[in-house]
């Protein structure tokens, strides 16, 4: 079989984007958590996006995006989505 034109394409992006920062005052590494409740739309969306807000169903992807004209560099280790959770433990008071 000869092949001399292949054609690839898909459907036009219109994920709703959203987005949060944060100040990196620090070096070396950190833990950093960004909740959900953190995010907002951001203003530059692609045509048709929706207007639903941060329904948390799918993640298409995300990015990283250093302020302008900011130099160096930067390091991910272990991205994750994580459930954080508040475990209340009863208190136990003993008398002397």
């Amino acid at each position: 079989m000869q092949v001399d034109y292949v054609r690839v394409s898909q459907a036009p992006d219109t994920a709703e984007r959203f987005e949060a920062t944060f100040v990196d005052d620090f070096s070396g590494w950190k833990r950093m958590i960004l909740p959900f409740s953190a995010f907002t739309r951001s203003a530059e969306q692609p045509l048709n996006a929706p207007n639903d807000g941060l329904t948390l169903s799918e993640v298409w992807g995300y990015s990283l995006e250093p302020p302008a004209g900011s130099q160096g560099a930067f390091y991910l280790d272990e991205v994750q989505l994580a459930r954080l959770s508040t475990l209340y433990l009863p208190l136990v008071f003993r008398n002397p």
